[in-house]
């Protein structure tokens, strides 16, 4: 039943997205880079090797408490790294307003990160910080 919420998520953002404009002007592989490596490179400091294991099969039953902690700080980290990179597109754009090419790419990155760090929040660690809380709470 979780799986639902998350394609539903997923589905409405997209529709969002296709009924405005072009889908593919939201996909920016640098911006997704970004806040995908900084986030988890975060996570992979606070928690190791762990960071990849809390979305396996058996986590939650197993470690929850921990798996509590993970999620708390994978909310962070995407949500930080999403406006960290707001402040990357922001100097580039600062360094090259003589130059209006390199302005919609820099500015991609300043608005796409954080829609993807807040969407990966909202879609997949949000969600599997409730389900690690009630199963804390459990045992």
């Amino acid at each position: 039943m979780h799986w639902l919420g998350f394609i539903l998520i997923q589905a409405i953002v997209v529709m969002s997205i296709m009924i405005g404009g072009a889908l593919m002007s939201f996909i920016n592989p640098p911006s997704l880079i970004f806040t995908f490596g900084c986030a988890h490179a975060a996570m992979w400091i606070a928690h190791g090797k762990d960071s990849v294991a809390i979305l396996g099969k058996g986590f939650l039953d197993t470690r929850a408490s921990e798996g509590l902690v993970m999620a708390q700080t994978a909310r962070r980290s995407y949500v930080i790294a999403g406006w960290l990179g707001v402040l990357v597109g922001a100097i580039q754009m600062a360094h090259g307003l003589d130059d209006m090419a390199n302005f919609g790419p820099a500015f991609g990155v300043l608005l796409l990160c954080p829609l993807y760090g807040h969407l990966m929040d909202l879609s997949v660690w949000m969600p599997l910080e409730r389900a690690f809380t009630l199963k804390a709470q459990e045992g």
